[in-house]
């Protein structure tokens, strides 16, 4: 215990001192820092570290994590003063809501950060103060929990005063707001690339990026969460801590040992990955000089989980030790065994399972003699791991008969390294008497030693090691085979060595064409016009690492059959001719198949992916005519022999058996079958319940088309007709058929990415005809997706609009043609004859851009092609039998509008017929009476225009009567009204002002107006005996209704 205080905690301060000096600014808390490290020989930790500042000294002895800081009534955190010995209790949530935007604050100036170096600097200064602002709260609650907390001396009294029942709470909910953080900042492992590489970063200066801010404070996260949970179970006395409010809402235990075991293995199993992913970069011969950690912060955080683990197994008897943690993560890896369920996580992919196990074991052993205070000492912190040890050797040092090498080093120079028997002895010593660690003898073992020199050293450690437990020591036994024993051994016996000696042999063979051929063969895969040979002989390569994958180069492992077809078959950039002759040769051999199926999914959507690039990328080596050249004409077979093969895919066979959709050529065309099977993946999607297995769908399908705008750029920019119109026609089958699909979070950036790049570009040059035959799709698909997406629905109708509003105009010609309006993309996209709810949707934003941008009068004036968007109007409500009134009256105000200003002939017969179908269509729809939306809407019409338009909204109103005369009926008392308030007020004289305003307005529009023969406007409003005869020709048409009316007009 001596040594523990061997150095001062707390400075002292001389009584004698001015009060200013007392007055001290707080030390910042300890954090994870490396900016002013290097890995010297001596490998000293940070001086800014946990270790160095004594913070896990303090935390395993119990006491006060600063015992100096926050002695004060208030403390600031956050920018705010808070009651230093209540803020934790009655402010938790909001204390760590502040905390939470604190961090997201940091990402996202991860996010947006930029390579100017001119903000270089204030990026770091502000991502600096919120990292310390959050490690600064992180151990104010340390300090919190070891001077005020208690634990409850009774559960089932009921607490006297308010605080007291907060202070009860505060376990638990301190408990809930970890498990909190654990699931905002997420693992180690699943942080983006560009924070992980911060791992990497060699400056020493003072400038970093907030990136690696970032990094260090998930660091801090992770370990100041196992500090207040082991702070926590210590000051709870033996109470187990549950989280309440998480317990009732979910049914799930969850207390402060499930959470710190969970939080534990996770960073384990992170931390392990990290390591496997640098071992993959380490060479054999640096084994031992290379690190297995990335940064020494990483390397600290190994020291500070050895210690709080070994005191937490030996004093407290709580968890394992840290090696029972360790063997239990790193035997699955070695045995090829799937892990436990709470070291789930740990990368699959390990180029040598077993080097990498040694590897691993040897660095965290010398990591064992770093001591609390963080100084590299000669003493054992740490208990042995020899039972895994051992283990280890006896998978590595397989005893049947198997010799022993280091595959790298081999057996050379041992016939002349000892030529006496002092030799040998010196050198059987020398093996028993290890050079010290970190010495050039230790690190540069590998590159000094051979196989036999490696197999002394482990004996003489395996006898070492039996003699210090007082076991007897063993005896060594060798055998020596005479030839005629071998010759009369049955075949069982020597059958094996002569097939491994075949093996041996084609293995030579395989070596010296990896090593030799292959490369030139992997150099012109790239070659715009790639020879026949090529994929053959790639594709023959392939087979042979099937075949012998051991024989492949180190840089295809640990999967050289896919590695190869990524270079040749799966790779964007491979010419399309060289995918269609290399694929079918692999597809077609079944075992292969049949491996590739053993791969969770990638293989066969890579191979689906290339198809389709394939399928998409066709017509660009057509000559510049457009006729066939030889490299078009060799792609097509190609591509028709390949598409065949996809089709029977496992994996595209269920999805086509499951949506019902089964090819019925025995050779389907492309284009066909790439219809089909976009129709089968979002016919399956749909059907599809389990929110777990339509995410699923959603990654295989966005797997399936890669990045389908780049496969589709070449095709946009080339003079190729053929191409284009399968571009377009593709991408908007997918936009059609996978709607429901791209109207989630995961895929909603391609829509937004299609609709810019394909529907909204800056201009439109040679899309004229691809977008007319595709359009339809394109706005089918984005109707739908408008109406499902649930975050992003406003967003995808404003653009739905935007698409409907560009090309309505694009493809409205200037004057009215029955055909061209019939054959209108917008039109046939809205007639859509298999889905009338859908269509309806759709209809309906057609409809109101429609009357917002078409038929909108700007004041007085009528808008341009007024007679062409008055027909495909007429065409739109003809082709549909639409019956909802909500929808046939949006363009009523629009019609009467034209029949009240427009005396052309042509636009006043085609408003009839749009009027007579929304009348006829309104009436089928209420069968109680008179419709009530459209009363509503005539209603208003009137009185807009009433006063000023007199005659012509009777005139308007008398068409109205005349295709339907009850709904005008309804208007008959509101109508006598306004004409009896307008002669009164005209009687009266009052009406000057109102009549000069009408003037001005219409000698102003009179020459605008006369383009489309309008009626004379240049007068005064019409005067009391012509409105009323106007009047009564409209009452004359109503029946008995109207003739009562007339009879009581000619009262007044």
């Amino acid at each position: 215990m001596a040594d523990e205080f061997s150095q001062s905690l707390t400075p002292p301060v001389s009584p004698f001192a001015a009060d200013s000096l007392c007055e001290l600014a707080p030390a910042p808390p300890p954090c994870f820092c490396c900016s002013s490290t290097k890995d010297d020989p001596t490998g000293a930790l940070s001086t800014e570290g946990y270790t160095a500042r004594g913070s896990v000294k303090r935390l395993l002895l119990h006491l006060d994590p600063a015992p100096a800081e926050y002695e004060t009534d208030t403390v600031e955190i956050f920018g705010f003063p808070w009651v230093t010995e209540t803020a934790l209790v009655e402010s938790t949530k909001v204390l760590f809501g502040l905390f939470r935007q604190k961090v997201y604050r940091l990402e996202t100036l991860v996010q947006s950060s930029s390579h100017d170096f001119g903000q270089a600097g204030n990026l770091h200064y502000e991502a600096d103060d919120l990292r310390q602002q959050c490690v600064t709260f992180l151990q104010f609650v340390k300090v919190f929990l070891h001077r005020y907390l208690e634990p409850s001396i009774s559960l089932d009294a009921s607490p006297s005063h308010p605080y007291e029942e907060l202070e009860a709470q505060l376990p638990s909910a301190l408990l809930e707001e970890l498990f909190g953080i654990t699931l905002l900042i997420g693992r180690l492992k699943d942080l983006p690339t560009n924070v992980q590489s911060a791992f990497t970063i060699q400056n020493q200066g003072k400038i970093f990026p907030p990136s690696w801010h970032l990094l260090h404070l998930h660091l801090d996260i992770h370990w100041s969460v196992l500090e207040i949970l082991h702070l926590l179970s210590y000051k709870m006395q033996g109470q187990v801590v549950y989280a309440h409010q998480f317990v009732n809402l979910t049914g799930e235990n969850l207390t402060d040992a499930s959470l710190f075991e969970e939080h534990l293995c996770s960073l384990l199993c992170d931390l392990t990955g990290l390591a496997i992913g640098k071992y993959s970069k380490v060479r054999p011969t640096e084994a031992l000089s290379s690190n297995h950690y990335l940064c020494s912060c990483t390397k600290e955080l190994w020291v500070l989980l050895m210690h709080l683990l070994e005191y937490r197994k030996k004093v407290l008897h709580t968890t394992q030790s840290f090696w029972s943690y360790m063997n239990e993560l790193l035997r699955p890896l070695v045995s090829g065994k799937p892990a436990a369920e709470h070291f789930g996580g740990l990368p699959t992919h390990c180029k040598d399972p077993l080097g990498f196990t040694w590897w691993l074991l040897t660095h965290l052993a010398m990591l064992g003699q770093y001591s609390r205070n963080g100084t590299f000492q000669n003493e054992k912190y740490l208990d042995n791991n020899w039972a895994f040890v051992e283990e280890l050797l006896k998978l590595t040092c397989n005893p049947k008969s198997a010799s022993f090498t280091v595959p790298w080093l081999g057996m050379s120079g041992l016939g002349t390294l000892c030529k006496t028997p002092l030799a040998l002895s010196e050198q059987a010593r020398s093996c028993c008497s290890p050079s010290p660690l970190h010495s050039p003898g230790h690190t540069q073992l590998y590159r000094s030693a051979n196989s036999f020199h490696i197999f002394l050293r482990v004996l003489a450690l395996c006898l070492a090691q039996d003699r210090a437990g007082g076991v007897p020591q063993r005896q060594i036994k060798g055998r020596r085979v005479h030839q005629r024993s071998v010759q009369s051994a049955p075949t069982t016996a020597w059958a094996p060595a002569t097939g491994s000696v075949v093996k041996e042999r084609h293995l030579a063979v395989a070596a010296a064409l990896w090593a030799h051929f292959f490369p030139f063969l992997r150099s012109l895969r790239l070659s715009q016009t790639p020879p026949a040979q090529l994929a053959d002989a790639a594709a023959g390569f392939t087979l042979l690492a099937f075949d012998l994958p051991s024989s492949a180069p180190q840089d295809l492992q640990p999967n050289p059959v896919q590695s190869i077809m990524q270079c040749f078959g799966w790779d964007d950039m491979v010419h399309p001719l060289l995918v269609t002759r290399y694929l079918p040769h692999l597809l077609q051999n079944s075992e292969l198949v049949s491996s590739l199926s053993g791969v969770p999914g990638s293989a066969q959507s890579l191979s689906v992916r290339a198809w389709f690039r394939c399928v998409l990328q066709q017509h660009l080596h057509k000559n510049p005519d457009g006729s066939d050249s030889r490299t078009a004409r060799a792609v097509e077979e190609q591509l028709c022999e390949l598409t065949r093969l996809v089709l029977r895919l496992p994996e595209v066979d269920g999805l086509l058996q499951r949506a019902g959709l089964q090819p019925t050529a025995t050779r389907p065309e492309s284009a066909s079958a790439l219809e089909m099977f976009i129709k089968a993946v979002g016919c399956v999607y749909s059907g599809l319940q389990v929110l777990s297995e339509r995410s699923a769908m959603v990654s295989r399908a966005l797997d399936y088309i890669g990045d389908v705008l780049k496969h589709i750029k070449p095709s946009l920019v080339s003079k190729n007709q053929e191409g284009l119109q399968l571009a377009y026609w593709t991408v908007g089958c997918i936009v059609k058929h996978w709607s429901p699909l791209l109207a989630t979070s995961k895929a909603q950036q391609l829509l937004f990415r299609i609709v810019d790049g394909l529907l909204l570009p800056h201009n439109l040059t040679q899309q004229d005809k691809a977008l007319r035959d595709s359009l339809p799709l394109y706005l089918q698909g984005l109707s739908v997706a408008s109406s499902v997406s649930q975050s992003q629905g406003a967003y995808l109708k404003q653009q739905l609009r935007s698409v409907t509003r560009r090309y309505l105009d694009h493809f409205l010609p200037a004057s009215p043609s029955v055909g061209i309006i019939a054959n209108h993309p917008v039109l046939l996209g809205a007639c859509e004859a298999n889905s009338i709810s859908r269509g309806a949707a759709l209809r309906k934003i057609i409809l109101e851009v429609l009357c917002e941008s078409f038929l909108q009068f700007k004041g007085y004036t009528p808008p341009p092609r007024l007679a062409s968007s008055l027909m495909f109007l007429s065409e739109l409500l003809r082709r549909n039998a639409d019956s909802d009134p909500a929808l046939l009256t949006l363009p009523l105000p629009s019609l009467l509008r034209c029949l009240m200003l427009v005396n052309e002939p042509q636009v006043r017969k085609i408003s009839t017929d749009a009027l007579q179908l929304v009348l006829e269509r309104c009436a089928a729809a209420s069968t109680d009476g008179p419709c009530d939306q459209m009363i509503t809407v005539l209603r208003s019409f009137v009185e807009e225009n009433q006063g000023v338009y007199d005659r012509q909204v009777y005139g308007a109103l008398e068409t109205v009567a005349v295709l339907d005369p009850s709904v005008v009926r309804s208007l008959v008392p509101s109508l006598s009204l306004s004409l009896r308030n307008t002669e009164h007020r005209r009687g009266l004289g009052k009406n000057t002002a109102l009549s000069k305003e009408v003037l001005c307005t219409e000698l102003e529009t009179f020459c605008s107006c006369m383009r489309y023969r309008m009626y004379p406007l240049t007068r005064l409003p019409s005067s009391p005996p012509r409105n009323r005869s106007a009047y009564r020709k409209l009452l004359s048409l109503l029946g008995e209704i109207g003739q009562a009316e007339i009879s009581s007009l000619e009262v007044d």
